[in-house]
């Protein structure tokens, strides 16, 4: 086994979204809160499915962002890609 196949886990994006949503279903049964220890587990495997996906998914925007800039920069607009990156940039330390 490879390891990529080993550390699958969060980087199985479909099956996770697949189990978030069958537990959206799950949730949005009329007698779902009847059962108030099912109801909590099975909000907190959603809370916990959802946790490393919204994290990746900020990093993957913030490199389609970076990689626009760099393309702006390549097509000669670098002052402007850089004037735009500025309010994002973490401030230098001197």
């Amino acid at each position: 086994m490879n390891a990529s196949r080993r550390s699958g886990g969060i980087f199985d994006l479909p099956k996770r979204e697949a189990r978030i949503q069958e537990l959206d279903a799950i949730t949005s049964e009329p007698d779902f809160w009847s059962n108030p220890e099912k109801a909590q587990t099975v909000t907190r495997e959603r809370a916990q499915l959802i946790a490393p996906l919204t994290g990746w998914r900020k990093q993957a925007e913030g490199l389609e962002e970076a990689q626009l800039y760099l393309e702006m920069a390549a097509d000669g607009d670098a002052e402007y890609a850089l004037f735009d990156l500025r309010p994002d940039a973490p401030p230098l330390a001197r």
